[in-house]
């Protein structure tokens, strides 16, 4: 776990970097209206006249609906659909995953460090005479996000690897990178203090890029804190970043060895 530590110096300089250019661009969705998701046929909707076909469900819950859509370019993306009576709650939740997205586009995070799911817009929908028919009668008022399509849920790859040999590198590669973007978007400045409060084998997903490793990525962030406007006059320290950083590690290598790992 050392390597994650960078240097004195390298952390001065991080926590020197100022993120109040960024804060307002990457906040655009904190505040004010939200365009309106329009139900245009059974399999279609426009959100501020670009247009999405839905081609297939991606996954479903208590607390929501995952869509496969492709837009009118033929870029493939995920539309999330939140249940509940707390918009304020969804909203903030996914203006969260924007911020963070945002954030690490415009700083990225050292190379292999876990990103989070690019959030193309976020919307309204109210149900009219017309509804999607993969979201028919199960809502009726919800916030929407639309987002990258990110691949698999990491449970996944480490339940179709076999054995420990396997596995194991897996779990290795995950704590890092998690870790190291936990570590990366706290010390952007002293202002961003990030929590997810969630982590585990779920809320996180993968793409395999062509060398053969993985690319992960942080999502679901319903119990995230982040408070990219706090009231911190001095850098964070050092140590206690490290300690909070690892045990948010901790959380993602429990649920593994958990429910895969035989140890």
């Amino acid at each position: 776990f050392k390597m994650l530590v960078p240097s004195k110096s390298d952390a001065r300089q991080l926590l020197r970097q100022s993120t109040d250019d960024l804060d307002e661009d990457c906040s655009r969705f904190d505040f004010g209206i939200l365009p309106n998701l329009t139900v245009t046929s059974p399999n279609t909707f426009e959100i501020e006249d670009k247009q999405c076909t839905v081609i297939a469900e991606l996954g479903r819950g208590e607390f929501g609906i995952v869509l496969e859509a492709i837009d009118q370019h033929g870029l493939s993306v995920a539309v999330k659909f939140m249940f509940g009576e707390d918009q304020a709650a969804q909203r903030s939740e996914l203006s969260m995953q924007y911020w963070l997205s945002c954030m690490l586009k415009e700083k990225p995070p050292p190379t292999g460090a876990a990103l989070v799911p690019e959030i193309y817009t976020i919307a309204n929908y109210q149900k009219g005479r017309q509804c999607l028919e993969l979201i028919g009668d199960q809502a009726t008022s919800c916030i929407v996000g639309v987002m990258e399509m990110v691949g698999s849920e990491l449970s996944e790859l480490v339940k179709n690897s076999i054995g420990n040999a396997k596995k194991a590198p897996i779990v290795r590669q995950v704590l890092k990178d998690v870790a190291m973007t936990l570590l990366h978007v706290n010390a952007l400045s002293v202002r961003p203090a990030f929590v997810h409060g969630d982590l585990h084998e779920s809320n996180v997903m993968y793409k395999q890029r062509e060398d053969g490793t993985y690319q992960f990525y942080i999502l679901d962030l319903g119990y995230g804190e982040l408070k990219q406007h706090g009231v911190l006059k001095q850098p964070t320290d050092l140590e206690t970043l490290v300690v909070s950083v690892m045990i948010c590690a901790r959380c993602v290598f429990r649920s593994l060895v958990n429910s895969h790992l035989q140890i």
